[in-house]
């Protein structure tokens, strides 16, 4: 289950907000000393987006991962292990990130935007496999607190009517021929 929304606080302050909601399940009651495991975890983003002066805006988002298991992946081994067993999880996982960003020109055509990510060195993937064979924990942390300076240009004005007029033109024409054929 997914749930997404937007909420506006004020003229100057928005909410979006995403929830995730699940049940993982991984079936290796067939592989000896493994059972099957399963696992109800959530996730969830939240995203505040302030604007103030005239072309300024800010943002602070934060997301969080709950503790879920060990998905197996294409090549039939684990994450950082070669095994197939359904006995791990993955740790929380969560962090913060900023970003600020001033517009320019007429209708904001230009923006330039500095991205702060994992602001409090937070988001690191952490695992762990016990079996009656060996137990691991695994810590992994890639590119903790990465800047970022983006630049971006808007050409033109994306008209979603035009793209309407040409599927509804496309859809008369097949009817046409679809007609046309049936009367043969």
């Amino acid at each position: 289950l997914e749930l997404t929304g937007k909420n506006t606080v004020g003229k100057w302050w928005d909410i979006t907000s995403n929830l995730n909601l699940y049940n993982a399940i991984v079936k290796a009651a067939n592989i000896p000393g493994a059972d099957n495991n399963s696992r109800f975890s959530w996730s969830a983003k939240l995203i505040n987006n302030f604007k103030f002066a005239k072309k300024y805006s800010f943002q602070l988002s934060g997301d969080y991962q709950a503790r879920t298991i060990l998905p197996v992946n294409e090549s039939g081994h684990r994450y950082g292990q070669n095994s197939n067993i359904a006995q791990g999880f993955i740790l929380p996982i969560y962090g913060i990130d900023i970003a600020l960003k001033r517009d320019f020109f007429k209708n904001n055509a230009a923006s330039i935007t500095l991205q702060f990510n994992d602001v409090f060195k937070t988001r690191t993937f952490e695992t762990s496999t016990s079996t009656a064979f060996f137990t691991q924990e695994n810590y992994r942390q890639r590119d903790p607190q990465v800047a970022r300076l983006n630049f971006a240009w808007r050409f033109g004005k994306l008209d979603v009517a035009l793209f309407k007029r040409k599927n509804i033109k496309a859809e008369n024409e097949n009817m046409q021929t679809i007609q046309g054929g049936l009367g043969q």
